[in-house]
């Protein structure tokens, strides 16, 4: 479902279904305005330590009623000076400051309110609200494989689950949704570029949403399959790794986490490799300005990285990080005639936002091997399962739009480049993102066909 709404809980207007972005600059509140009016927001409101995460969304009037829904994509209007609305997203993420929290709320009969925190941070692909219970459900599920350690309220030690009522307790200053008032003060030139760069990408997500859909993960396979990167030692040496939806999602958090100027380096590049359950990572940094010091880059990287200096003007970082994933023996991924038919119908909609999207044709998978018995597993894979190489290449805003066609694909490599663009469009942005991996596909219907 996906709609706001903005419920009136005693005195207080709380706003649940705001769209939730990781923010890539390190411009703090300025960054979080810029991305708001991108996506043509009228409220927004930024989250975290430096503003890590803003969350955007379009309110028409409030005209007072008990509560009003309203599209995300509704057209920009002005919000009354003295209308002040509050995140709940936001209360519930005050309420828990650390650790990854997330609850399944009835704010009314028969809608429900997802909601999931990592480290005091809203999730995004939550706080969204949901008429159909098996879909919330779902969305619980992929959220617990996302995050192995994920925890709900009242478990353990984690504090009861909040009611609305007692969310409105804790607001002020720091849950107020801030108003756009001047988004008319852009220049028509700009409103126009943004308005068709993100209606195009709107356009083609929504052209192609019901050409290619896909059940759950969570009911495609029981959660015992999925491994977590513990379990790193039990994986077979070289063995297929599913990356699915939640694998794609964490590749793409990687590099809409980095810093990209922190202390005056500016990034040049990144790269990813993927490891069995783990992304191995790095980056590349200049030295751009004259104050920039080795001192300042190593105060301003997260402390996960490891920097190496290449030279007096350059720098490296490296770090590695969890990458959820299922092992290809347990996937039932789709035929390559279901594939043909819908996934690639899809990806052809998607096409023009990015420049360049090529699928292989299917081919036997890769050899494996396991300590106990290599041929024996490689054949048994060999019979059941084929593999396309798949190669895309595009902005990186525009990547968020292959997740819900990612169920069966697994990456081998991701890298983004950052290049001077004079005018960006819907294939050109100043953060070109390359993905190189594998589809995966059910053998049984290949003889059919």
């Amino acid at each position: 479902m996906t709609e706001a709404l903005v419920l009136q809980v005693g005195k207080v207007s709380l706003v649940l279904g705001l769209e939730w972005f990781a923010l890539l600059d390190e411009g703090g509140a300025r960054a979080a305005r810029r991305l708001a009016r991108r996506h043509r927001a009228t409220h927004m409101i930024a989250i975290g330590h430096a503003a890590g995460a803003v969350g955007v969304v379009t309110l028409p009037q409030h005209r007072g009623r008990n509560h009003t829904r309203v599209s995300r994509n509704a057209k920009p209007a002005p919000a009354p000076s003295d209308s002040i609305l509050h995140s709940a997203a936001m209360l519930f993420a005050r309420q828990f400051p650390t650790g990854t929290v997330a609850a399944l709320i009835e704010v009314s009969p028969g809608l429900l309110w997802l909601i999931a925190v990592h480290e005091g941070v809203v999730v995004a692909r939550t706080d969204r609200l949901y008429v159909d219970a098996a879909a919330a459900l779902a969305a619980m599920a992929e959220l617990k494989l996302a995050y192995p350690h994920l925890v709900t309220p009242g478990e353990g030690a984690v504090p009861a689950v909040p009611g609305l009522d007692a969310l409105t307790q804790h607001t002020g200053a720091h849950s107020q949704l801030l108003y756009l008032s001047n988004w008319r003060q852009m220049s028509i030139s700009t409103q126009l570029g943004l308005g068709l760069m993100f209606i195009l990408v709107f356009c083609a997500a929504r052209l192609n949403a019901g050409s290619y859909q896909m059940d759950p993960l969570s009911h495609k396979e029981p959660a015992t399959s999925w491994l977590t990167p513990s379990s790193d030692a039990m994986l077979p040496t070289a063995s297929p790794v599913v990356h699915g939806i939640t694998g794609l999602q964490s590749l793409l958090g990687i590099f809409h986490a980095l810093p990209t100027n922190p202390g005056g380096w500016a990034l040049t590049w990144s790269q990813c490799q993927a490891h069995a359950l783990s992304w191995h990572c790095v980056a590349r940094y200049r030295r751009e300005r004259a104050e920039a010091t080795n001192e300042a880059l190593l105060q301003h990287a997260p402390s996960a990285w490891r920097i190496s200096f290449v030279s007096l003007d350059e720098a490296t970082a490296d770090w590695q990080t969890d990458a959820p994933g299922i092992l290809l023996q347990h996937a039932r991924p789709m035929s390559p005639v279901h594939n043909d038919r819908h996934l690639l119908s899809a990806l052809q909609g998607l096409q023009a936002l990015f420049t360049h999207l090529q699928v292989g044709q299917p081919m036997p998978v890769a050899s494996v091997s396991t300590h106990s018995s290599p041929a024996q597993a490689a054949g048994d894979l060999a019979s059941q399962f084929r593999q396309r190489a798949i190669r895309i290449e595009g902005p990186l805003r525009s990547a968020s739009l292959l997740v819900d066609h990612a169920a069966f694909m697994g990456w081998s490599t991701a890298m983004l480049r950052v290049q001077a663009i004079d005018a960006p469009d819907t294939k050109r942005s100043r953060f070109l993102l390359t993905l190189e991996g594998e589809l995966y596909e059910s053998k049984h219907a290949i003889e059919s066909r």
